[in-house]
């Protein structure tokens, strides 16, 4: 449980310094706005993802040992 909640917090801090980061490289106005939402909202999508993958995979390793019980 810790592992996810320090996967959690590392995946908004490096959002946060994405999006600050973009946000002085693209001073453009529209391209700003529609671009930095969008990062925000497929990174934690991702996060998300990667967690499932890995309690996925921890479950495949753990299922032979459940059917041999």
């Amino acid at each position: 449980m810790l592992w996810g909640e320090l996967l959690l917090g590392l995946g908004l801090l490096l959002g946060l310094l994405s999006y600050l980061r973009l946000g002085l490289l693209l001073n453009l106005g529209l391209l700003r706005y529609l671009l930095l939402p969008l990062l925000l909202m497929l990174l934690p999508l991702l996060l998300m993802l990667s967690l499932l993958l890995m309690l996925l995979s921890l479950l495949l390793m753990l299922l032979p040992l459940l059917l041999m019980l």
